[in-house]
């Protein structure tokens, strides 16, 4: 009896020990990164097999939606144990490990042991988690790849928009010393001999000298807020801020424009109303010449 009791105890250490040493293996199997899914599931099915209390009639299948390997079976079905674990959201994996009696055998029936369900369910669940972190890895790899490529679409977009930013700046500054060109040689000449003609009257005069001084101001880089003065002020306001930009008195303007000197306060204060100018201590041609 006590023989017995020793075989039996015997028997239980050296399964104890072969399920161990099958955890361990597994734990360094599914440590490592995974180069393809066929080696990973036949290692793990030869690791299952050698584990098992019968291994000669074990075999192991372990299926995916895209993958499936089945170790060798012969024999008849005696006895099946089958886990299914999900992984990635929808997907699963079903590992299968059954016992076949061989036709001619005389073996007694055949069945999984406590600690052999255990190490299957502990297997399927150890994988699961292997193949989810393949494909977390994986959607990491093309997520970063995905952003690489935005970001040298980006940059190469970047390149293109300052070369054309570079490009409009400079047929702008093209423009800009073409028209400073055609000023210059057409339009300044005339205004220079009708100042000089005797035949120009003393208001005409003034008129010339304000389109001398304006002809000055428009490649200026103060001409951008005068105009933009337009949009706020009436075409008559925005002709008296041009004229007081010039230098001209409130008298000289009136007789400019054939208006009394009256009207000419009545617009100077509607302008520095709209202007926000109202109770500061600075004169309205003072700030229009500051405008740049």
């Amino acid at each position: 009896m006590e023989k017995a009791d020793g075989r039996q105890l015997e028997q239980m250490l050296s399964e104890r020990e072969k399920e161990l040493d099958a955890l361990y293996q597994l734990a360094v199997l599914c440590s490592r990164p995974i180069v393809e899914t066929e080696t990973l599931f036949s290692r793990t099915a030869d690791i299952l097999k050698e584990a098992m209390q019968y291994a000669e009639f074990c075999s192991v299948t372990i299926s995916t939606g895209e993958d499936t390997y089945t170790s060798p079976v012969c024999g008849a079905e005696a006895a099946c144990h089958r886990v299914p674990r999900s992984f990635s959201l929808e997907k699963q994996i079903t590992l299968e490990v059954c016992y076949h009696l061989p036709h001619d055998s005389r073996t007694a029936e055949l069945s999984f042991v406590p600690r052999e369900q255990r190490l299957i369910e502990s297997t399927a669940s150890l994988l699961a988690e292997v193949l989810q972190r393949r494909d977390i890895d994986q959607m990491l790899r093309e997520s970063t790849k995905a952003l690489q490529q935005q970001t040298q679409q980006l940059e190469q977009k970047h390149i293109a928009l300052k070369e054309v930013l570079l490009q409009i700046e400079s047929d702008k500054q093209h423009t800009l010393s073409r028209a400073r060109q055609f000023v210059s040689m057409f339009i300044e000449p005339c205004v220079n001999k009708l100042k000089e003609s005797s035949a120009v009257s003393g208001q005409d005069r003034s008129v010339l000298m304000q389109l001398e001084h304006a002809l000055g101001g428009l490649f200026s880089e103060g001409a951008g807020p005068m105009v933009q003065l337009g949009g706020m002020l009436s075409p008559r306001e925005t002709e008296l801020c041009g004229l007081l930009r010039g230098g001209m008195s409130t008298k000289q303007i009136a007789d400019l424009l054939g208006i009394t000197e009256t009207t000419v306060e009545r617009h100077r204060n509607t302008i520095r109303k709209k202007l926000g100018l109202t109770g500061k201590p600075i004169s309205l041609t003072t700030y229009l010449r500051s405008l740049s």
